[in-house]
């Protein structure tokens, strides 16, 4: 089965983006304290695992897997938790970094979970947002690339059907 697709991103726009959201983000958190970066798995895992090396030692990792697609190009409307993180989030701050934000499920559950077991602050990072197909009330703090067509993105991470992760850009899936 062949698709079609179409270059949204580049590698190298992939990877200019994610040195200004680094440096923004080490601002932000500043050098002293530090902070757990929390990767969605598994669309973020090659998001996060660029962002993290630029963002110094007081990043801390930790991964955490949820669901709401299945093999489907449309989201089940829910969220719901796979792999929970082994840390202990309590009077810690959170930077969540997701690949892809559109209706919102994922994130508004993440900050929930997150607020819900004391965290300090709870704060997200996407890789790309779609807030025209946005549901619930939530939107991230952080944001390499915003779509404002109705894309389907794969590649650099994101999958349909679990092909396509491996592709180093963005692209629309048609």
């Amino acid at each position: 089965m062949k698709n079609k697709l179409s270059l949204l991103y580049s590698a190298q726009e992939i990877a200019r983006r994610i040195d200004e959201l680094a440096l923004q983000i080490r601002l932000d958190y500043g050098e002293e304290k530090d902070f757990l970066c929390v990767c969605v798995l598994k669309g973020a895992f090659m998001f996060f695992s660029d962002l993290v090396k630029k963002l110094g030692s007081n990043a801390l990792c930790a991964f955490i897997r949820l669901s709401s697609y299945g093999n489907e190009t449309k989201s089940c409307g829910s969220a719901k938790l796979v792999c929970d993180i082994c840390e202990d989030v309590s009077g810690k701050d959170v930077l969540i970094i997701e690949d892809i934000v559109d209706e919102g499920h994922t994130l508004s559950f993440l900050k929930q979970y997150f607020a819900q077991k004391n965290a300090a602050s709870v704060r997200a990072c996407c890789l790309v947002d779609k807030p025209a197909a946005r549901v619930q009330d939530v939107r991230p703090d952080y944001t390499a690339f915003t779509l404002t067509k109705p894309h389907f993105v794969v590649g650099y991470g994101l999958d349909y059907a679990q092909r396509y992760r491996n592709l180093p850009a963005l692209f629309n899936l048609e």
